[in-house]
């Protein structure tokens, strides 16, 4: 979607007469744009777009994470450690054009509008999510001047510069509080135009705090006096997404599918589940790998009914002849196959882990650190259909707290796997956990996880100067992010 101006030019000479100006008005064709439209079509364009922006998730941080593994042998598909050009500039321009672009311009529209204060500020809370999106998968990024014009005709800046990711991660936060504190109850709402909560302003406000939470734990090791206040503010406060109804999700549909779905008809044999994966959930006789992963085809026929997933890094070629049946059948779990399963943006366990996080640190909390574990597994298993019998006697034995941070960081992993690749990449660079395997000898080119993306072409061919300032080598996959070094 394109923010079109429409020009209605009258030449000025004799035969021009009064009227002339009404009477030829297409009333087809509108002059104004709704916000809430803009707002909707973004929502509907990140969530829904697997061709480009879930493409460089499923495909290349699943793989990096070893969450999947390809067999066909294209690094493309993410099978090394590589991120194609086209995936990483379609990224890009997905989130910062067709994205941001509309948000920006939501935003732009009712910002002085005292009656819209509830508009702007839930575009406002939808916004800081994207761009901490962008900032943790590219460090530095245009942020104050992204989306500035440089005339009167609105002429968008296409060299922008660039934020240090520093300073970015500060103004969200402080975005983000900002906007929870500007709602008014008695204002209207964005309404049904609204994909993920329909306008609910107290919803809103609970997924913000939560993503606040995240924020500030991820650099809470980086700059303690910045972040510490923040969580025990919120901590304080409260007012966290509190149930799987508050978790902040998008509904797919036969016009809005599942990428899992598409990805099932278009993409056979090049994601599956990886043995990494598969091994993280029956070492300690996890109920969820029902929903994860189908039983190994070979098993069934011989009766033995085994989850064995492909290992990761292999190429066609290391592929014995006889087990190409093993790793080429596409055996992901069902549940994350059916076509109108929701897009989780933000989900209620996650909050809990996270609040288990900040209550083992000491940093506040209602409650002990086992609690907002227990809570957080309970939710996540809810969400999956686990049986309640399962989920206790998974809770009562091998999924016990042992009292480690790193068991809270492996069960937040689950939540992410299939949902959200982007935090299961920023929270093992923040964290190490999960502990991957070492990569496999064909990688004869890069051996080790990049640590961010490297940045897209069209940027080095339009804003070269302020990428060249950033000090990032132009595919340089290896500098950490600043809150990760």
């Amino acid at each position: 979607m394109r923010i079109i101006t429409l020009l209605f030019l009258c030449l000025a000479s004799s035969s021009c007469r009064k009227g002339f100006e009404e009477l030829n008005q297409n009333p087809n064709v509108t002059t104004t744009v709704d916000p809430n439209a803009l707002f909707a079509y973004a929502q509907f364009r990140y969530h829904t777009d697997y061709l480009n922006g879930v493409r460089t998730e499923i495909w290349g941080l699943n793989n990096w994470m070893q969450v999947q593994a390809s067999i066909n042998g294209t690094s493309s598909a993410g099978n090394e450690y590589f991120m194609s050009g086209d995936a990483i500039n379609n990224t890009w321009s997905l989130m910062y054009a067709d994205v941001l672009g509309n948000i920006e311009e939501a935003m732009r529209l009712t910002k002085d509008d005292p009656i819209n204060v509830n508009k702007y500020n839930t575009y406002r809370i939808y916004r800081a999510y994207i761009y901490h999106r962008l900032t943790d998968l590219w460090d530095n990024i245009p942020y104050t001047a992204a989306h500035n014009t440089i005339n009167a005709e609105n002429t968008p800046d296409l060299s922008p510069e660039y934020d240090p990711q520093s300073i970015v991660y500060q103004d969200l936060i402080n975005e983000l509080r900002s906007a929870v504190s500007g709602f008014d109850q008695s204002r209207p709402d964005v309404g049904a135009q609204d994909w993920i909560y329909h306008g609910d302003v107290d919803k809103w406000i609970r997924f913000a705090n939560s993503l606040t939470l995240r924020l500030a734990l991820r650099i809470s090791d980086k700059v303690p006096t910045i972040a510490l206040p923040v969580i025990q503010q919120l901590t304080t406060e409260n007012r966290f997404i509190q149930s799987n109804q508050g978790s902040a999700r998008f509904p797919h549909s036969s016009n809005a599918r599942n990428p899992f779905y598409e990805l099932d008809n278009t993409a056979q044999g090049m994601y599956n589940p990886s043995t990494f994966l598969v091994e993280q959930f029956t070492t300690d006789s996890d109920p969820r790998i029902t929903r994860y992963a189908e039983y190994s085809p070979q098993s069934v026929v011989f009766g033995t009914f085994q989850y064995v997933g492909v290992p990761s890094f292999l190429l066609s070629s290391d592929i014995d002849p006889n087990e190409l049946n093993t790793f080429t059948t596409f055996y992901i779990g069902d549940y994350f196959l059916n076509a109108d399963i929701e897009g989780v943006t933000m989900s209620y366990s996650e909050t809990c882990f996270l609040l288990a996080e900040a209550a083992l640190k000491g940093y506040g909390g209602n409650m002990t650190p086992e609690s907002y574990y227990d809570l957080g597994i309970q939710a996540h298993m809810d969400q999956l259909a686990i049986p309640q019998a399962d989920i206790d006697t998974y809770l009562n034995g091998p999924g016990q707290f042992n009292g480690t941070f790193e068991h809270i960081i492996q069960q937040k992993w689950k939540t992410f796997v299939y949902v959200d690749a982007i935090e299961l990449y920023s929270e093992w660079r923040r964290t190490g956990y999960p502990v991957l395997r070492d990569a496999q000898e064909q990688l004869v080119d890069v051996s080790r996880v990049p640590v961010r993306l490297a940045y897209p072409a069209t940027e080095l061919s339009l804003n070269a100067a302020n990428v060249t300032a950033v000090g990032h080598g132009i595919n340089d996959f290896f500098t950490k992010v600043w809150w990760d070094d």
